[in-house]
């Protein structure tokens, strides 16, 4: 049989062959001269060694995934000045319907557009209060599939929410709910947008988990209208599709 051949050091021990992988990981072992006992590491089995290369791999996959997926987004909150400045802006936008039956609408032209639940609209019409003002609203345009509907008040100025785009929200993006409650109050929610998904009929919808009921209306932290819930199993649309489905086919 080939004699087993060791390498020595400067200091008259004999190292086990190993590449400096090994030696970095302590996978080589050293034993003296004068003894033929070898020192911890040296007993070491394939098996142990196996598992300590895997470890390596599996280390330097984890960075290398860290390194390549960029910096997660952190979720979006504001402090309650912001809170409370962000309901200001947004707030006259949100009005109540006091035709029977009764809910809430919102405002998104300065020319008199409203968006409410299509279950609100009885002959063609519904009435809604504005700075005290009764004031009728007529249907231009109604979407059963997205359970909303369009309707145009008398010529005035009104103050309407900025149209803002769904598309563009990113997860974690924090997200403002406004309704009024059943005495006609300002309700206010909060959360955040979590993905954009769409129905079975292939409309767009928004993911998020802000606690608000039908009807109510989705601004982002700029104060700018997102998305609409409608009731049928809390769906909220996003607003670019309500208003190419609506608002579009109402001014053909």
């Amino acid at each position: 049989m080939r004699p087993y051949r060791v390498a020595t050091d400067r200091l008259g021990s004999e190292r086990i062959p190993g590449c400096a992988w090994s030696k970095a990981l302590g996978l080589t072992g050293y034993r003296s001269k004068d003894s033929s006992t070898p020192v911890e590491g040296s007993e070491r089995s394939r098996g142990a060694r196996r598992n300590r290369r895997a470890s390596l791999v599996s280390c330097l996959g984890a960075a290398a995934t860290l390194l390549f997926a960029g910096p997660a987004l952190a979720r979006e909150d504001l402090s309650p000045h912001a809170f409370q400045k962000l309901v200001e802006r947004t707030r006259g936008a949100i009005v109540p319907v006091v035709s029977k039956p009764r809910g809430m609408a919102v405002i998104i032209g300065v020319e008199g557009h409203l968006l409410a639940p299509a279950d609100l609209v009885r002959d063609h019409a519904l009435t809604v209060e504005i700075d005290g003002r009764k004031l009728e609203a007529q249907l231009a345009q109604r979407d059963e599939a997205l359970g909303v509907a369009l309707l145009t008040l008398e010529p005035g100025a009104y103050p309407a929410a900025v149209a803002g785009s769904a598309s563009s929200l990113e997860k974690g993006r924090f997200l403002l709910g406004l309704s009024l409650d059943k005495k006609g109050k300002l309700a206010t929610a909060h959360g955040h947008f979590k993905q954009l998904g769409k129905t079975r009929a292939g409309l767009p919808t928004l993911h998020t988990n802000v606690p608000c009921g039908s009807g109510a209306a989705l601004f982002n932290s700029r104060g700018e209208l997102v998305g609409i819930r409608v009731a049928r199993k809390r769906t909220t649309f996003a607003l670019e599709e309500i208003r190419t489905r609506l608002v579009g086919k109402a001014a053909q």
